[in-house]
């Protein structure tokens, strides 16, 4: 996760986060990674400003399970982002690792991660009766950096913490000697709480998250109530992120896979589609450390 703008010289802004963050963690905090006996996998899909040409398009897949050593103190995973404006394409490959240990009723875990990142500018697009910055390359350039970033979180039975630091070497991606990229250290702080009712299929699931960069801030608080009866559930919810927008949630489990929808709705906004809509896909596997036994379950669970 790692955050960008288009000036000259370019400075770090705070990027979208995934909407589903509750269920992808492990994009905003390496050291959820292995946190069970599943091997998880997930991805999501957003796209920006639908109906406009060029629109903002961003995608996530993570994949993380634990180790089968010591108790399931280690846990590993793999991510991959994509995120395209206009005539600029970002990219992320990240390795993560974490290790936890119990504490308290719960579990304590620190994990880091490292990564490759690309920015592409495609040049060659570029509309030469349109006004444009003079230092944007005239064709297709693309740069790579190492990127870092490390975290900490602590689960218990019915709530979660964590926080966590993306882009920690903070990054210079030169495409031209005009035009560079920086991405400064990201930080986030998130956290959950599971509100139980006297009918045990009802779970009314809270959940924030924090962003912020030296210059930029974003909240999102979430508020999802989850229906679940033997292995099937579904789901509904809100999240609102104070002058910024609100976002509807929907989803639930088909044959074995986690299927969601979301619309995130600007508030400074007077269009409806002016707007991210997109999709959550999730599944997991159960990965058996004792016995190094792998099975098939047919729910994931919806953090």
């Amino acid at each position: 996760m790692v955050a960008w703008t288009c000036e000259m010289p370019l400075k770090a802004q705070l990027n979208e986060a995934p909407i589903h963050y509750f269920d992808l963690q492990s994009v905003v905090n390496p050291a959820a990674v292995g946190a069970d006996k599943w091997m998880h996998l997930r991805a999501e899909g957003t796209l920006s400003f639908a109906g406009a040409q060029r629109h903002p398009r961003t995608f996530y897949v993570a994949a993380d399970a634990p180790l089968p050593l010591s108790r399931q103190q280690h846990g590993v995973g793999l991510q991959w982002m994509r995120h395209q404006l206009d005539l600029s394409t970002q990219q992320q490959v990240v390795l993560q690792y974490a290790y936890r240990f119990p504490l308290g009723k719960g579990a304590l875990a620190a994990g880091a991660q490292i990564g490759l990142l690309t920015e592409t500018f495609d040049g060659e697009k570029l509309d030469p009766s349109q006004p444009h910055n003079p230092a944007w390359p005239t064709s297709k350039a693309t740069e790579h950096a190492m990127t870092m970033g490390v975290g900490v979180c602590y689960v218990q039975p019915l709530w979660f913490a964590g926080f966590a630091v993306h882009a920690l070497n903070a990054p210079t991606l030169q495409l031209t000697p005009a035009y560079a990229v920086t991405h400064k250290p990201l930080y986030s702080l998130v956290g959950g709480y599971d509100m139980r009712f006297r009918n045990p299929h009802l779970t009314l699931k809270m959940s924030a998250l924090l962003q912020a960069t030296q210059k930029k801030f974003r909240a999102d608080v979430t508020a999802r109530m989850v229906y679940q009866r033997d292995k099937k559930q579904v789901y509904g919810g809100l999240t609102y992120s104070p002058t910024h927008a609100v976002t509807a949630l929907v989803g639930g489990t088909f044959h074995g896979v986690v299927l969601g929808y979301h619309y995130e709705y600007y508030t400074s906004s007077s269009n409806l589609r002016e707007g991210r809509h997109g999709c959550f896909v999730g599944y997991q596997i159960e990965f058996n450390v004792g016995s190094q036994r792998r099975g098939r379950h047919q729910s994931i669970r919806i953090l």
